[in-house]
């Protein structure tokens, strides 16, 4: 890295903006290790939950939720240990915001079910992938602290 990039990446990451950022990316993490976490432990109620969430205004809350998230691991990107792999992540997300809209209420709904036909332990390996993709991404947004 040259000295000059060097410099404007270490004024960043120590402005406030940087870490509030920072947290913001952390506080998703931490969710989607709890849902992860408590997907493990009981998948078949996740998916009720799921299921009862997508016949209401899931589709909209997911979709928000998922572009802060995509927009918050944008911005992160200059504070973290890996800028790249960051911006990486957050096209991936934002790809995965905008196919809720366009996947609709009737496929999502199809979808849950297929999900809800998977054997238990299917399900679980989903689940922990999501729980490793939740402490890969906090891992990250700690180092971001670290190298701050």
């Amino acid at each position: 890295m040259a000295e000059g990039q060097r410099a404007a990446r270490s004024t960043v990451s120590r402005s406030p903006e940087g870490y509030s950022i920072l947290v913001v990316v952390t506080g998703f993490s931490i969710l989607i290790i709890a849902l992860g976490a408590y997907g493990i432990a009981a998948p078949r109620r996740l998916l009720s939950l799921l299921r009862h969430v997508a016949s209401g205004p899931g589709i909209a809350a997911g979709f928000l939720l998922r572009f802060v998230f995509a927009i918050a691991l944008w911005f992160s990107a200059d504070v973290s240990a890996t800028p790249t792999t960051f911006r990486i992540l957050s096209v991936v997300v934002l790809l995965g915001a905008i196919s809720l809209p366009a996947m609709g209420k009737k496929r999502l709904a199809a979808f849950i079910t297929r999900c809800s036909d998977l054997p238990t332990w299917s399900l679980r390996a989903w689940l922990g992938a999501a729980l490793v993709f939740g402490l890969f991404i906090l891992g990250l947004s700690v180092l971001g602290f670290q190298a701050s």
